[in-house]
């Protein structure tokens, strides 16, 4: 009990007291259980028994920090999934699964059912979601034609919309009944705007309607962790994860593929962003110019997204649409302090990791290191503009290390394996290139190796250790002037490449495609660890080139934690894929 005095301080006293005992009593964390088969929304939701049914449902309603909500595996919503609630450090608010059986599905998309037959080929289904953009059938894209006159041939659908119907011939040339059509209806299948401190993971998120959205969509959210989940099928100019703002989001352990743009894109200050350990592929699959890549941080407003980290991915089978928009699988764009490391990038249209700043906006305090890029730029008949393996552009403080590049298509000087260059009349100062394996382009006719210091300064550039591999023979332009062999190219430049060497390595797996080099090949341990790969602070020791300096890294990852996904072959008929 407590006494109240008479006198006004002794009555405030207490009052204080006790609003300080109770607010320092925690929140208890709940956890609420979503069943879209099983559940309903009149129930508590607080156990599997009497779950709620629909995301409606968790959109509506307010979670406190440490709150988790957990759907039930196997079940599939048809509907957005609108995060309403933020956590706090150490006790965010988790979305993630629970039973057995499949990842819990959202998608952004809903059925088109009760089809019936047209003239020729052709059936029709009610239809009347809004501004229908992008329709599959079995999960496959289709195309979307402007009038039911231009309907020719399997896979094509027009939308009248002013009859609420859709027109369909069917991928078969049957009927669509005993298929799954499905149009996009919803702008994401899970958003949030100002949200911080959210988990996700172990869900399936697919499909969505508006062409600048993502499936998963952020603005302004901080402290994000989506870890665990698939991210697929975006609708057409859409992107898999679109991160707009805030900080400290990071997606990890997830397969976000099949996405008609960017796979995953941050970009305006989203700052201290991290990918990793993700398989990206199949991205980029627009036929339309967009930005088409597999991983971006960078903004179109010239807003950088600084910090970004990416590693530890395996990236494939980027950009088979238009060869327009973003040319890179890997594209840093006016981001500082960003590193770049231990990533697989291979099997692309598009070139493999690319960094750049612009006149007045240099990046700066970049790293490159330990990654493995191979076959990419594969229709290199087409010259697609700063596609190389890995370049830089307008960046100074630049470290690119331990690098393997290897079969590079190169239609001009811009494709080459390994770019260093920079906007006419810019000052780029502390670029460091070393212990890479630069191997061959696809193109002999056209091909350059290495390009460096074409169309900038870049005082204190050195560039050491490297080992250059090209059956066809090595070539190196600098400063517009091509230069046959490393041999012709110290005579112009003997402070440069001294210690670099020019051969073909021996890959200990080949065609496993590991390109770890064999016992006793050229690379072995031929290199200062100036980047102290092994984190014991000894930059002096002796290592390989290449990306594997100490011959057992883990480049990318491993498919063997999932394993009903294997590495899909890129489409027939691309130079430089046996």
């Amino acid at each position: 009990m407590i006494t109240m005095r008479k006198s006004f301080a002794g009555r405030v006293v207490p009052f204080i007291c006790l609003v300080a005992l109770v607010s320092a009593i925690p929140v208890c964390a709940a956890t609420y259980y979503v069943d879209a088969a099983g559940g309903d929304d009149a129930n508590a939701g607080t156990s599997e028994s009497a779950a709620w049914k629909t995301l409606g449902k968790v959109n509506a309603s307010s979670f406190n920090p440490g709150d988790m909500i957990l759907l039930r595996r196997g079940r599939r919503w048809r509907e957005e999934l609108v995060v309403p609630s933020s956590g706090l450090s150490g006790s965010p608010i988790v979305f993630g699964a629970y039973g057995s059986g499949d990842k819990p599905l959202i998608s952004g998309a809903g059925l088109v059912q009760n089809w019936t037959a047209k003239s020729g080929m052709i059936h029709a289904a009610p239809c009347n979601f809004h501004d229908i953009d992008s329709v599959w059938q079995d999960n496959v894209f289709l195309s979307q034609k402007a009038a039911l006159a231009e309907i020719t041939g399997p896979g094509q659908y027009w939308v009248d919309a002013a009859n609420g119907s859709l027109y369909l011939w069917s991928r078969s040339g049957q009927s669509p009944e005993g298929t799954v059509v499905e149009a996009g209806k919803d702008p994401s299948a899970l958003s949030a705007a100002g949200k911080d401190w959210i988990v996700v993971r172990d869900l399936t998120l697919e499909k969505n309607r508006a062409l600048t959205y993502g499936i998963v969509t952020l603005e302004a959210c901080n402290h994000w962790t989506i870890t665990g989940c698939e991210i697929r099928y975006s609708a057409k100019q859409a992107y898999g994860i679109k991160v707009t703002g805030g900080s400290h989001v990071t997606v990890e352990n997830c397969r976000v593929h099949d996405t008609r743009n960017t796979a995953i894109y941050f970009r305006e200050a989203s700052t201290y962003g991290t990918v990793r350990n993700c398989a990206v592929y199949s991205a980029g699959r627009n036929n339309d110019a967009g930005d088409n890549g597999a991983i971006c941080f960078g903004g179109v407003q010239k807003v950088s997204c600084n910090q970004c980290l990416i590693e530890g991915n395996d990236v494939f089978n980027t950009g088979f649409g238009d060869p327009q928009g973003h040319n890179q699988t890997v594209l840093v764009d006016r981001a500082d302090g960003c590193v770049i490391r231990f990533n697989r990038v291979h099997r692309s249209v598009k070139g493999g990791i690319y960094a750049a700043g612009e006149p007045g906006r240099h990046i700066k305090g970049l790293r490159v290191y330990g990654n493995l890029v191979f076959d990419v730029n594969l229709k290199h008949e087409v010259h697609m503009g700063y596609a190389p393996g890995i370049g830089i552009r307008d960046v100074e403080d630049a470290r690119v290390f331990n690098n393997t590049i290897w079969n590079v298509g190169a239609s001009s000087w811009s494709d080459s394996p390994l770019m260093i260059t920079g906007t006419g009349g810019e000052v780029l100062p502390g670029v460091r290139i070393a212990n890479n394996i630069v191997g061959p382009a696809t193109n002999p006719a056209r091909h350059r190796n290495y390009i460096t210091r074409e169309y900038a300064s870049f005082p204190g550039l050195t560039s050491d250790y490297n080992l250059f591999a090209d059956p066809a023979g090595v070539v190196i332009l600098d400063n517009d002037v091509s230069f046959a062999g490393l041999a012709t190219y110290r005579t112009a430049h003997p402070e440069a490449e001294s210690r670099s060497r020019e051969g073909l390595p021996t890959f200990r797996s080949e065609p496993t495609e590991d390109f770890q080099l064999a016992a006793g090949s050229m690379g072995v341990r031929m290199a200062p660890d100036a980047m102290d790969f092994d984190a014991d602070g000894d930059l002096s020791e002796i290592v390989n080139v290449g990306a594997y300096a100490f011959g057992a890294e883990t480049i990318g990852t491993t498919w063997l934690t999932d394993g009903d996904l294997k590495p899909p072959l890129p489409p027939s008929g691309l130079k430089g894929i046996p």
